[in-house]
């Protein structure tokens, strides 16, 4: 059934968008969380293999943003993870030190990631996300909270 409604979706031009909870790949510490390391066995491969374009999740209170194919590597023809940041809480959580198990398609230290909001000085500021899609164009642009203002800090599209 999944793999029939993302056909659908595919062959009329439309983006697929998956949203979930806890994000498989991210650059906060739940990275290596026994559930996260099973949903990212399991759903990694099948996102790939569905021709996925854009994975949001939240959990971390990170902002991460990274193209990982099913394998675990960085790739430009892989699904877009976006770990959306943290706009209603000071909370964030900064990355760990992890080991990669068995069959477990991640690369080490955090390597999958092409932005990752702990790498800042300002991560602890609130951070929130923007979906904007115009025909064929999908932008998601990140905002950092400071003195009141938004402040553009990331923006990334995806065309059909």
């Amino acid at each position: 059934m999944l793999a029939r409604a993302a056909e659908e979706a595919k062959s009329d031009g439309k983006f697929l968008v998956v949203y979930m909870h806890k994000p498989l790949y991210s650059g906060g510490n739940h990275i290596d969380d026994m559930d996260t390391i099973a949903i990212r066995k399991f759903y990694a491969p099948l996102f790939d293999r569905l021709g996925v374009d854009l994975v949001v999740a939240g959990h971390d209170h990170v902002y991460t943003r990274s193209m990982v194919d099913g394998n675990g590597n960085r790739s430009d023809n892989a699904p877009l993870y976006i770990t959306a940041g943290h706009a209603g809480s000071l909370k964030w959580y900064s990355g760990t030190d992890y080991e990669v198990e068995n069959k477990d398609p991640i690369l080490p230290n955090y390597e999958f990631l092409d932005f990752n909001s702990n790498d800042y000085e300002w991560r602890t500021n609130p951070i929130y996300c923007e979906l904007v899609i115009e025909g064929n164009s999908m932008t998601i642009n990140a905002y950092r909270i400071e003195n009141n203002e938004s402040i553009l800090f990331n923006s990334y599209s995806l065309s059909k």
